[in-house]
């Protein structure tokens, strides 16, 4: 049995569930049971996808046991790296899943089902994608406002001429920026503020290139669909040539 505590939004769900995946497949064990975990500043809840693994019938043993983190806490103590506990046949994991020390314990094998089971949900076509958008994370991922708009207005100056642009902050983005200048250098903000997470990661796999600011959702739309990503994240890019290598036909 493998239980799963998630959190945050969906880019880091994809990590601990693509981690517990391959746990599943390297011990041959089907049972994955998800435990979300809501209760902290932005209160992202499961996403719709891994509600098949959030069993109703779960024992109150189980969930104890998961709502203790005690992965967590070994790990903030520094007892422990490895994200996850085993005790007899059950594992606990609790962890970002993000570092790829956390995948040394899995075979390519182990690592390609998983994968195939990630891109299941998220189909694409190669052959109908589109060349370059840039990911403007904004909002959470600063500390002010004026922060916030010197990054904007610093990036705008960067995107290349056909491009597409999305942003979480659409009503910031159209007050900072001349959208009609925009249009004369074929550049086009795709309004996505009100989207669903799920929507905008298959919006962002239709393209060859993404340009983002340390997004998990564009580290993930790159590697379901081998796009180029520049993450500004160095943790990120590092994370993504080891999955693209190691699940490669």
């Amino acid at each position: 049995m493998i239980l799963v505590k998630t959190h945050g939004g969906l880019g880091n769900q994809l990590f601990q569930m693509f981690f517990a995946l391959a746990l599943s497949d390297k011990i041959q064990d089907k049972g994955i049971t998800v435990f979300h975990h809501s209760r902290y500043k932005h209160r992202f809840e499961l996403s719709p996808i891994f509600e098949r693994y959030r069993k109703e019938t779960s024992t109150d043993r189980y969930r104890i046991i998961s709502s203790l983190r005690i992965p967590k806490l070994l790990t903030k103590m520094g007892l422990r790296s490895s994200g996850y506990l085993h005790l007899g046949s059950l594992y606990i994991l609790d962890d970002y899943f993000q570092d790829l020390e956390h995948y040394t314990c899995f075979t390519s094998k182990n690592l390609k089902s998983s994968m195939k089971a990630i891109k299941s949900l998220f189909p694409h076509e190669p052959c109908s994608r589109k060349d370059s958008l840039y990911h403007m994370r904004l909002r959470d991922f600063f500390r002010s406002e004026r922060e916030e708009e010197g990054y904007l207005l610093e990036s705008i100056k960067n995107v290349r001429d056909g491009s597409d642009i999305i942003t979480n902050n659409d009503d910031l983005f159209e007050k900072l920026v001349d959208l009609a200048q925009l249009e004369q250098r074929n550049i086009h903000l795709i309004k996505t503020s009100a989207a669903k997470a799920e929507d905008i990661l298959r919006l962002m796999i239709n393209y060859r290139t993404i340009n983002s600011n340390g997004s998990t959702l564009a580290v993930w739309a790159a590697v379901l669909s081998d796009a180029n990503l520049t993450s500004g994240d160095d943790k990120l890019d590092s994370f993504i040539k080891f999955m693209k290598d190691a699940t490669a036909c």
